[in-house]
């Protein structure tokens, strides 16, 4: 009988304590930061290396630079939500632009870019691209609301309602 107490206690002290510390704790953990990603090509399909990629966010003009190591690759990371246009840029090719590339929370965006020979004074964009796929993870994912969160029916929201609806305890 005195185990049967400890355990309904224990029980209560983690729903208690550490559930809730955990959903207060977690909320600053949301993946509320996006990443893009991809290889550098130039018109002969050979990868081109240091080539500086920019991702800059539209609404608020932050922006994040990378350079393409020796085989064509770049990440950008920690980027927030919104929408983007990326940027590829070296010596000798034209000036790369690619608007209308939305990241949500978590999103790892795959934007492979392919230079075209020519003057640093010539530009290409992109307005009209394929969807973006990402590629490296098959997780599918949706933003919500703190305020859809927050309206989501839960059974009582206090502890002793939650240990009550255990087998068991009394």
């Amino acid at each position: 009988m005195l185990s049967k107490s400890i355990g309904a206690m224990a029980y209560a002290l983690v729903l208690g304590v550490l559930v809730p510390a955990k959903l207060t704790f977690g909320q600053g953990q949301q993946q509320v930061k996006a990443e893009l990603s991809g290889v550098i090509k130039d018109a002969s399909g050979a990868r081109v290396p240091r080539v500086t990629v920019t991702a800059t966010h539209t609404a608020t003009q932050f922006s994040r630079e990378a350079q393409t190591n020796d085989n064509g690759f770049y990440v950008i990371g920690s980027l927030p939500v919104g929408e983007y246009v990326l940027t590829a840029e070296l010596s000798g090719f034209r000036k790369y632009i690619q608007s209308g590339i939305t990241l949500g929370g978590g999103d790892r965006k795959v934007v492979d870019v392919q230079l075209e020979i020519g003057e640093v004074t010539n530009e290409i964009e992109v307005t009209a691209a394929a969807p973006l796929v990402d590629r490296s993870d098959a997780t599918l994912g949706v933003n919500l609301e703190e305020k859809t969160i927050s309206t989501l029916p839960v059974n009582g929201r206090d502890c002793p309602a939650q240990v009550a609806t255990r087998g068991g305890n009394r």
